[in-house]
């Protein structure tokens, strides 16, 4: 008797656009969305970074990257400011707002995690993210 699985590759598929459509909903319904939240993320843990530098970290291009920062300009949640000594240049900062935003994204993130992982125990989990890192091994090799 030969039993059909579904494929490894097709499964873990879906499940990353299941999981990423959720994050995407959850964000979308506190105002924002994942790139937002992933420069808010990056601005808040590693303070005022320089736009190139940003837009690296995040593996988008310096077009990609502008415009999500005009739409987090435009909201009062980034600052970007060219220095003095070198005008080629910006620094990406936080506004007052941006740091309010951050806390309130950071607890959207922190739920969506918890459902990601309810129902399964610490070993579970850990046996996961160890699965999850073999996998992503051999997708490199």
């Amino acid at each position: 008797m030969v039993v059909r699985t579904t494929p490894l590759g097709l499964l873990i598929g879906r499940t990353a656009k299941r999981v990423n459509g959720a994050f995407e909903r959850a964000l979308a319904d506190a105002g924002a969305t994942v790139p937002a939240w992933l420069v808010i993320m990056n601005l808040a843990r590693h303070g005022p970074l320089r736009q190139t530098d940003l837009a690296e970290r995040l593996g988008v291009t310096g077009p990609t990257m502008s415009h999500h920062l005009e739409m987090l300009s435009d909201r009062n949640w980034i600052t970007r400011e060219r220095p003095a000594d070198n005008r080629r240049t910006q620094i990406v900062t936080l506004t007052d707002e941006g740091r309010r935003t951050f806390v309130r994204l950071r607890s959207v993130a922190q739920g969506h995690d918890r459902n990601l992982r309810r129902g399964l125990t610490e070993e579970e989990e850990q046996a996961l993210r160890n699965l999850l890192i073999k996998v992503a091994a051999n997708i490199s090799q």
